[in-house]
């Protein structure tokens, strides 16, 4: 179907074409609300100055779509595909529902957020600039590589939501920003952040040059994650459960002489990470990701690495006297003069 036939068709009073294939069309100037695109194949196509409110896109596929001035407020867009990128310039998405959808590699910018359902959200190497959020449900939303210059997210909902990487949130309103929960280790620019009356009960955050002022996270409730800090029987595990993607810890200069001893970091992402002479001695270190970490003069003594998976790591001058090892995969790991489990020393490259 063409553009030219789906106009007539909808005029004509249709508003069902779910599944249609509307690929690469572009639609200028037109009132297509509650119209069902549920389903729809609109890869690469492009609406400008369209009113699509109340409109069902389901599920559709949008990657590479262009989206200018154009109003979709209260539209379900929940699980819709935009990956492979897409360009939302003043897009109005107020109290529309976006949750489950995936965001990646997309280039936002002045859109409107206002009430929108944006729960379990993945949003990769994408940046939301000038948008605003505000009250807007951003609980479990996944960035990596995300900037939020200038936005407001004031009186959003942000529990358990993942900034594990490369987050930027300088100039942001943050007021009254509900974070209990939240990870923030990847949050890599902070300055000019509004955070008065958030939130911040049990929020991780890893160490940035630019931390907010006048705003003492730890005091707010918020635990950092840093080189030599003071984690013995800290229970990790527990955002696991609560994460709706891998929880991920990725934190600048890395998390060499932590002290996770006692600690329960069952299953969590410390894939590539600097462990440098960390503690982890009686930790349970259960199916936690460990591949391609450096683990040089760290401590496993009595812990849990019961399937975890340690490939590609360097054990170099590790001490794992004691620890359970079962079903571990020890693929490609450097072992040099490395304490094993039994008291021997191993010094070969081996799995």
């Amino acid at each position: 179907m063409n553009k030219d036939e789906l106009l007539r068709r909808y005029q004509a009073g249709e508003r069902d074409f779910s599944g249609v294939d509307l690929k690469g069309a572009v639609i200028r100037d037109a009132d297509l609300n509650h119209v069902n695109l549920s389903h729809a194949n609109l890869n690469g196509t492009g609406f400008d100055h369209v009113n699509l409110s109340y409109a069902n896109l389901n599920r559709a596929n949008l990657g590479g779509a262009n989206f200018n001035t154009v109003n979709l407020t209260y539209a379900n867009l929940s699980h819709t595909n935009f990956m492979g990128g897409a360009d939302l310039d003043n897009v109005n998405f107020s109290y529309a529902d976006l949750s489950n959808v995936c965001l990646d590699h997309t280039l936002s910018k002045n859109c409107h957020l206002t009430g929108a359902n944006l729960s379990r959200m993945s949003a990769l190497q994408s940046s939301w600039e000038n948008c605003d959020f505000s009250g807007a449900d951003l609980s479990n939303i996944h960035f990596e590589e995300v900037s939020l210059l200038g936005s407001n997210l004031s009186h959003t909902s942000l529990t358990h939501a993942c900034l594990s990487l490369s987050v930027n949130l300088s100039g942001v309103n943050l007021s009254n920003a509900n974070l209990t929960d939240a990870n923030l280790t990847g949050v890599c620019g902070w300055s000019g952040v509004n955070l008065s009356g958030a939130k911040l009960t049990r929020t991780l955050y890893g160490p940035c040059l630019s931390a907010p002022a006048n705003f003492d996270l730890t005091q707010m409730g918020a635990i950092l994650i840093e080189s030599g800090a003071d984690l013995s029987g800290f229970d990790l595990s527990y955002y696991v459960s609560h994460f709706h993607k891998n929880f991920r810890i990725s934190v600048i200069g890395g998390l060499s002489d932590v002290n996770f001893s006692h600690a329960n970091l069952s299953g969590i992402d410390l894939s590539d990470e600097e462990l440098t002479q960390a503690n982890f001695s009686h930790a349970n270190l259960t199916r936690v990701n460990l591949n391609g970490a450096d683990l040089t003069h760290a401590n496993f003594c009595n812990a849990n690495l019961e399937e975890a998976d340690l490939s590609y790591s360097d054990l170099s001058h590790a001490n794992l006297s004691n620890a359970n090892l079962t079903n571990a995969n020890l693929t490609e790991v450097t072992f040099c003069h490395t304490i094993m489990p039994n008291g021997s020393v191993r010094n070969e490259n081996s799995d």
